[in-house]
Formats: C-alpha cells, structure tokens, sequence
C-alpha cells in the first residue's frame, strides 16, 4: 500500500544513500584539490562565491518550495514558476557580469574578474531546474535524485582533479561550480520529464509569489548571514585568510547540512501534505530531530575532538591554521545540526511572513557579532558566531517557530537530549584516546584509534540505553527492507 510513511521512509533510504555516496565522491575530491591547490586560491573562488550564490538564490525566487507545499500544483502554476525563475535567472546573471569588476576593486583582487564572468551563467543554469527539481522532491523520486547527485559528483570530480593536476590552478575550482550545476540541471530536466509551454497565467504566478517572495527575503537575508563572515574577512584579512576560514566552515558545515538534508528534503514535502495536522506535524518534526541529532551530534562533536590529526593527515600541512578555527565552529556546529530544521515548520505552516522576520532580527545580531571578532582575526569571527548564536539566538530561534505546532521548547529538547549526552560521551572518549597515545606514532595512526574508539564507544552507547531515536531508526531500516522485499 502506497502510504505516506512507507513511500517516506524509501525516500529517506534514498536520500541516505545519495549523501553518502556524494558526500563521499566530494570529500575525496576535496581531499585531493586541497593538496593540488593553495589556500589563496579557495580564498580566491570564497570571495567571488559570496556575490556569485546570492544571483543563484535569487533566481529561484522560491518558487521550488512554494511548488512543494503548495497541495496540488496545476499545470499553470508549473508554467508560471519555470518562466518566473528563468527570467530571473537571467536577470542575475547580466547583473552579475556588470558588477563583476566593481567587486573586484571592493575585494583589491583584480584577478577575481575573469572568475566572476564564468561563475555569473550560474544563475541562469540553476533558475531552469528549479521546476523539475520541486516536482522530483515533491513525488518523493529520491532515488533518482540520488543517481543524478552521485554521477554529477564523480564526472565533476574526475574533470576537476585532472585540472588542478595539470597546473590549471584556481580555474579548477570554478570548473568545479559551473560543470556540478550544469549536469545537476541537465540530468533533472531529464528525469523529471516535465517540458513547460509558453503559456504564462498571471493569477497562478501571483499564487505562487505569495507564498514564495517571504520566502526568498528570507533566503536572501540568510544567504547574506551566512556569508558576511566570507566577506568581512575577504576585504579585511585577505584571500589567504579566507581559504584557511573557508576549508574549516565547509568541513563543519557538511555534518549540518548534508546529515540534516538526508531527512530534510523528504520531511518538506511530507510535513506540507499533512500541514493540516498539528498533532500529526509536531510528533513527525519530533521524531525527525532526534534522528538526525542520532546522526549529526556524534559527527559534529567528534570532528571537535580529532580536528588536529584530521586536518594535517588528510589535508596537510600548510592547512594547519585551520584547526582552531574548526573546533571553534563545531561548537556552533552542535546546535546548527538540529537548528536548521525549524525552516521545516515555517515553510509547512506557510509562513514564510515569520521567518524573514526572524531572518531579519537575527541577521543583525550574526553580522554585527562578525565585524567585532574580525579584530581577533579568523578565530574571532568564529567565536562571535558562537557566542551570538548560544549566547542570543538559541532560544528564541526555536520557540518562535515551535509555537505554529504547538511544541515546547522542553519537548524539543527532551527529544535531543539522550544523543546529544552520548555524543558528548563518545567525544571525551575519542579526545581521550588522542591524548594517551604516544606522539611516536604516525599521525594517521592515532587518527584512526580516535576514529575507531568513538565509533565503537558510541554504538555500544546508544545500543545498551536502547534510545528511542536509535529504535525508530532501525525501525525504519526494517520497514524499507521489507517493502524491498
């Protein structure tokens, strides 16, 4: 029987299976570049990315999620969005080549000109896969969404190790970017089977934008968040200190968003075909969190305790400023694996008005926190993530949202709290283990009893306190083996 639940949990099989695979593919691929290539060149393509990601989020116009919650999305509806987006699209992209020498001279790197005239066609190429790729996340197709990211990461992949290999440089990293959306996009318009017409409806675009322009101020807002650190240390530190801050934000943001995204990309859809239900919602969005809390704190507090011999055996030396940078982020890492779900609630419930409000307030607090940590270098911009983050925004970041299902600040945390006190376990026990161990050995020796420690500490944590989130996930496991067979 085709219920809800059972095509949800095949969807989060999937989605599982095509961050692994990608995250995997990815971390290899990054593994070797970073020995192939200098911090200044990340630096290099950080400083373009963060003008170049706001014309990519700016020619969705959410429209993707506004497909997705929205009940049952006519043919119109799907018209309007396609021609919407691709004229914004568009749109950015001219913008982008016009700005591109301003931003240059803002950044005192001539170089960066020729990189943000390649990297600007990003906006358009993404803005013509914004339909079809709601339409392959609204039905649930995550397995094909898992073979489209898997073979756009290794063809990607292979080109542009090859690149960096041949002396192509920073043009390596910009092949990476404009080569993974392109085959992104031409591989979801061919899986999604879905061509739009001429036709544009003007009543179905103003239903679409109702809903979606809230929600792109929001996304903008916190685009713009999430990257003034890139841009204040850029203009004030240097393309070199950018790369080492760049290196230590991405490793800490893989836990966050990919170990979240396995789930959220299927919970979205499903949370918005039942918006109606709260009681429904809010038990749904509960089991979820403590789920992924199961997944992301062990890694997210793990990364914490063996950042030094991670950085300099995977990544090597001339990488080693990067360590304190990336201990310091994990803290802030820890609430970010559960906090970005709350866009869960407001998108479901449909109010997008809410959360660019919130994006407003706390977009204030996060940038004016980063102007102060820049005088401490690129360890005080991330202290005064930390700081803002626990220290201001913790709370009401959570309860706002919550109160659209009626949910408890206490519930939510109650639903945490079990993973979270083993993963902290898990952490002082790997952290430990890096200590004892005599500096005579290899460093890729010690990283992995680290590595081999936590992971059988944890297991037999959670196995012998017979969690509740690690039985409802082996209950899922068993309902998609069955369903398989």
């Amino acid at each position: 029987m085709d219920t809800l639940r059972v095509r949800t949990v095949a969807a989060l099989s999937w989605s599982a299976l095509a961050y692994v695979g990608k995250q995997g593919l990815g971390f290899g691929v990054a593994i070797l570049l970073a020995r192939l290539l200098t911090p200044r060149d990340f630096g290099l393509v950080g400083m373009a990315m963060v003008f170049v990601g706001i014309t990519q989020t700016i020619g969705d116009l959410g429209l993707g999620p506004a497909l997705i919650q929205r009940p049952n999305p006519e043919i119109r509806h799907l018209n309007a969005a396609f021609w919407m987006s691709v004229s914004t699209g568009l749109f950015a992209t001219t913008i982008m080549i016009a700005a591109a020498p301003l931003i240059s001279r803002f950044y005192r790197q001539p170089s960066l000109t020729p990189l943000l005239l390649v990297l600007a066609i990003n906006a358009f190429v993404t803005s013509t896969g914004c339909v079809s790729s709601a339409l392959l996340q609204k039905h649930l197709s995550f397995r094909r969404i898992a073979g489209i990211e898997i073979a756009s990461t290794l063809i990607t992949g292979a080109i542009v190790v090859t690149m960096a290999a041949t002396g192509c440089g920073v043009w390596s990293l910009v092949a990476q970017i404009v080569i993974s959306n392109l085959l992104n996009v031409v591989l979801t318009l061919r899986a999604a089977a879905w061509r739009p017409t001429m036709h544009v409806e003007l009543t179905a675009a103003r239903e679409l934008l109702r809903f979606s322009l809230p929600l792109l101020g929001f996304h903008v807002m916190n685009y713009g968040v999430r990257n003034a650190d890139n841009l204040i240390i850029g203009r004030s530190l240097g393309s070199a200190a950018l790369g080492l801050y760049g290196r230590a934000y991405n490793l800490m943001a893989l836990p966050v968003s990919q170990v979240s995204a396995i789930i959220s990309t299927v919970m979205l859809p499903a949370l918005s075909s039942i918006q109606q239900d709260i009681d429904r919602v809010r038990q749904a969005y509960l089991r979820a969190i403590s789920i992924i809390g199961l997944a992301g704190f062990p890694v997210m507090i793990g990364l914490l305790a063996i950042a030094r011999p991670f950085i300099l055996v995977f990544f090597g030396d001339q990488w080693v400023e990067t360590i304190p940078v990336l201990q310091v982020l994990c803290v802030i890492g820890v609430a970010q694996v559960i906090g970005t779900t709350v866009g869960w609630i407001y998108v479901s419930q449909a109010r997008t008005d809410l959360m660019l409000k919130w994006g407003v307030a706390s977009g204030f607090v996060y940038i004016t926190a980063f102007i102060i940590g820049v005088r401490w270098g690129i360890v005080g911009v991330a202290s005064a993530y930390v700081l803002s983050g626990y220290v201001l925004l913790l709370y009401p970041g959570w309860a706002i949202p919550a109160r659209l299902i009626n949910l408890s600040f206490g519930a939510m945390v109650r639903a945490v709290a079990a993973p979270f006190g083993c993963a902290c376990a898990m952490g002082a026990v790997a952290w430990g283990v890096g200590q004892l161990l005599p500096d005579a050995l290899p460093l890729w020796g010690i990283l992995f009893a680290q590595i081999a420690a936590g992971a059988v500490s944890y297991t037999l944590l959670i196995a012998s306190l017979q969690l509740r989130a690690f039985a409802e996930l082996k209950q899922l496991v068993r309902e998609r083996l069955r369903e398989r067979i």
